[in-house]
């Protein structure tokens, strides 16, 4: 004779008391640095405010406003050509760079140097793009000069800021996308 075990069904273990627990700090650090900042910009922005005052509504006023002002198209002109400079050459250069990897070697030091410019940090980039970009003192001006053309203004001229500042860009991110297309072609 066998015997007989509980006539109680098994506990089913509930384990989403547990999963909130340990997302709760991550909901709490979201909804207090991000949401609540966003729904404060929006209701802001149908007011009239500064620090000393309390808002006052003001409807469409500010967008109103905003639209007519050409600094915000000039704005939204410059901003989109850098955007469409910067994409199409990042991602062009990244695929390059990842056929090259797929095809020639599939090194993994390769893929640590290709990495890099990714890995350091934005102030040491800009300081290192500023030392080697300066009109005066920088050192791609001074081997321009060197070989005898004149010093090229990247970061004061109004024709090469937004190339300059998008090859900056992609220099520094072009790795990463490219270990990105590296991967899918894997």
């Amino acid at each position: 004779m066998a015997l007989s075990t509980s006539t109680r069904p098994a506990r089913k273990r509930d384990d989403s008391r547990l999963a909130l627990l340990f997302i709760l700090p991550a909901l709490v650090g979201f909804l207090v640095f991000m949401v609540w900042p966003t729904l404060r910009g929006i209701y802001l922005s149908f007011t009239t405010f500064n620090l000393l005052t309390p808002p006052e509504f003001n409807g469409l006023d500010n967008y109103v406003r905003m639209v007519q002002d050409p600094v915000f198209w000039n704005s939204m002109r410059v901003t989109i050509y850098y955007v469409v400079v910067n994409i199409a050459l990042q991602t062009v250069a990244a695929l390059v760079i990842a056929v090259m990897m797929q095809r020639l070697t599939r090194r993994t030091w390769l893929r640590g140097i290709v990495l890099t410019p990714y890995l350091v940090s934005n102030v040491v980039a800009a300081m290192v793009c500023l030392w080697i970009l300066d009109y005066q003192l920088g050192i791609g001006n001074t081997l321009i000069a060197a070989i005898g053309l004149d010093r090229v203004a990247f970061l004061s001229s109004d024709a090469l800021v937004i190339p300059t500042i998008a090859l900056i860009n992609v220099w520094r991110h072009v790795g990463y996308t490219a270990l990105l297309i590296f991967a899918g072609l894997q």
